[in-house]
């Protein structure tokens, strides 16, 4: 799954929501920062050290229907998996995801 953030209209719009076997935040026409508060005003997270930390809740909200029946719990599947790997904060709240610069 990818959050698509574009720099010049500060949406964030979700790519490939049934990839559920990778993470990313594609900065699009923006820096990190700008992308953090974009992110932020949307309550998607924030960006730290090179990696954005995403809401749980909030991306799977952002991930909208149409989807696969079997959807949400991939995405349950997803999660455990990230927290058995430490990408995950203390309160399992949000995860990391890779940043990645579009064009």
């Amino acid at each position: 799954m990818k959050l698509m953030v574009d720099g010049a209209t500060g949406l964030v719009t979700v790519d490939e929501a049934e990839n559920l076997k990778a993470l990313s935040v594609e900065l699009r026409g923006c820096s990190p920062e700008r992308a953090a508060e974009i992110l932020g005003a949307r309550g998607l997270g924030r960006i730290d050290d090179g990696h954005a930390w995403l809401d749980i809740g909030a991306l799977q909200a952002a991930a909208r229907p149409p989807r696969s029946c079997t959807w949400d719990e991939r995405f349950q599947r997803a999660m455990t998996y990230a927290q058995g790997n430490g990408w995950t904060d203390p309160a399992n709240a949000f995860v990391r995801a890779h940043l990645e610069q579009g064009s």
